[in-house]
């Protein structure tokens, strides 16, 4: 994972995660501490995406408030859908693991 930078607002933080993950970027957020210093950490899971995010938040800090970053729902669906996906793998491979012989 990568930190390509951060933002005080969790508010914005959010709403940039979400837009990346509308683009297909797996993206993440934390935060360093609490308070009025507290900032939130940008992260990106895959290095390939690195440098399109770092171009992407570069272009929300220029106007966080355009429209075209207001993506919650669509980035809770697109997230819903993965761990379905991803739930019916682990049950894929845990039934192809139980219809196996086993070795005497």
């Amino acid at each position: 994972m990568r930190r390509i930078g951060t933002l005080q607002d969790s508010t914005q933080a959010r709403q940039f995660c979400d837009y990346l993950v509308t683009l297909s970027i797996d993206a993440t957020i934390d935060s360093d501490g609490e308070g009025p210093d507290e900032m939130w950490n940008l992260w990106i899971r895959d290095e390939k995406d690195v440098e399109r995010a770092r171009q992407e938040f570069a272009e929300f800090q220029r106007s966080p408030t355009d429209g075209r970053y207001r993506v919650e729902a669509e980035a809770s669906r697109l997230r819903d859908e993965r761990v379905a996906e991803q739930q019916r793998r682990e049950a894929v491979q845990l039934e192809t693991q139980r219809s196996m012989p086993r070795e005497s």
